[in-house]
């Protein structure tokens, strides 16, 4: 795939012990990309948020219990295999797990 790839960017097609001395030349790597899921509100949005639900738990009566569901049984991330990395350095990849809760 990587070298069908090159070849749609460069229309030079080269064979696989070339990609791969050339890979192993430039130090790259195969390994597996970081899965990133980055909260959609701001950061203000989110302390206020923070906030309001600790108040909340803070004035419950004495009688009344603070529950939550955690939607940790659901499953949103993709699955990522490996990808080619120059040294040093890791991949990115954002994810749609927390899209809509921080």
């Amino acid at each position: 795939m990587l070298i069908e790839t090159a070849e749609w960017y460069t229309g030079v097609t080269v064979s696989r012990t070339t990609m791969g001395r050339l890979l192993k030349r430039m130090k790259v790597r195969r390994g597996r990309p970081k899965p990133m899921a980055p909260c959609p509100w701001g950061e203000i949005a989110r302390k206020q948020r923070v906030a309001m639900i600790h108040a909340l738990i803070d004035s419950l009566p004495a009688k009344e219990a603070a529950v939550w569901e955690d939607e940790a049984d659901v499953d949103l991330n993709p699955r990522l295999g490996f990808d080619w990395m120059l040294p040093g350095t890791q991949r990115q990849v954002m994810t749609p797990a927390c899209s809509w809760t921080c």
